[in-house]
């Protein structure tokens, strides 16, 4: 009969679901899971996919607990999209999960920017540029991208004078002046009495 065909294959795939759950392949367990609800041909059917889906619910919320202590947003938040078109419950820890990663990733790049701000502060331009850069690995096109865009020209500025064309670094700190950074607070007093010979 079609009604029994129907129970064991959703019978074959509640236990591919808890196999799947057992060895953390949670995106195939909840496959599976989805599969179940199309079919779920009675109300005892229904009811045993429903507590393999809280089941696989508990293992999964433990799972993403690790991960988000270990700063694995991305596969935390992989797991979560695969997870919640079949557990709605999961929806909210989804959103959180979201938006510890944004402030993760905000607070890592202010960490790096103020780096390059006191790298900047000390006319280290490369050190400066590389904080900077390495700031933009967790946000792109964040605010510092004047001071960085400054840097890289102070740091042209420094090879100009450095091979005495002073000329090059003259027009090197208007553009410099046009990022919105100011050549005159970070250049050292010698590249400054060298321009002001000129």
């Amino acid at each position: 009969r079609l009604a029994d065909a129907v129970a064991e294959k959703v019978k074959a795939l509640l236990a591919r679901a808890t196999s799947q759950t057992q060895s953390e392949d949670f995106v195939g367990a909840y496959r599976s899971l989805a599969s179940c609800l199309e079919f779920s041909p009675n109300e005892a059917t229904s009811a045993a996919v429903q507590s393999a889906i809280r089941v696989t619910g508990l293992e999964l919320r433990r799972l993403i607990a690790d991960q988000r202590s270990q700063r694995k947003f991305d596969e935390a938040l992989a797991l979560l999209n695969a997870a919640a078109p079949v557990d709605e419950s999961l929806l909210a820890l989804r959103d959180t999960v979201e938006k510890e990663k944004a402030a993760y990733l905000l607070a890592e790049y202010n960490r790096r920017a103020a780096s390059g701000l006191a790298l900047l502060r000390s006319k280290d331009w490369q050190g400066a540029i590389s904080a900077y850069e390495e700031a933009e690995t967790f946000v792109s096109n964040g605010p510092s991208q004047k001071q960085l865009a400054f840097a890289r020209i102070m740091a042209e500025v420094d090879d100009a004078l450095n091979a005495n064309d002073l000329m090059n670094a003259a027009t090197l700190l208007f553009r410099a002046e046009d990022t919105g950074g100011d050549p005159s607070a970070f250049r050292s007093e010698e590249h400054t009495s060298e321009l002001q010979s000129r």
